[in-house]
Order: structure tokens, then sequence, then C-alpha cells
């Protein structure tokens, strides 16, 4: 995953990355997004999650996100 990042010149412009296997279970889980609220210290409530799929959505909606399908703007 970082190495995908850093290729794109974007992997400095984040301030946390929760990646598979950073919590016990993953999409469509909440754990995943609750973490990355928890390490940026904000609400999850203030959070606002782009996503590629379903799953994804479904997780960030669990943990009580916003979230925003990119694949189908």
């Amino acid at each position: 995953m970082t190495i995908t990042l850093t290729v794109l010149g974007v992997l400095d412009k984040l301030e946390t990355l929760v990646c598979a296997g950073d919590t016990p279970l993953g999409k469509p889980s909440p754990q995943p997004f609750i973490l990355a609220a928890e390490r940026l210290q904000i609400e999850p409530a203030k959070c606002l999650v782009y996503e590629d799929g379903i799953p994804g959505v479904q997780g960030a909606i669990a943990a009580g996100m916003g979230a925003v399908r990119i694949d189908q703007i």
C-alpha cells in the first residue's frame, strides 16, 4: 500500500493510514474506520469517507460516518 501511495505522490499528504491487519475485522466492519478516527482524534460523526465499494461504505456508515462512493460520481 505505501509503495503505491508513494508512487502516486500522496503518502506524505496523509495524516494516518489504516491497512488490512490493523484491526481484527476489515470492511464492512466499522473497526478500521473507528481506528482511523481515533488516530486522528476526531469524532466519527465528523468524518467523511470516500470509498470505491459497498463494503467500505457499509463500514463507514456503521462507524457513524458519512460516505461517498467515488466510483459512482
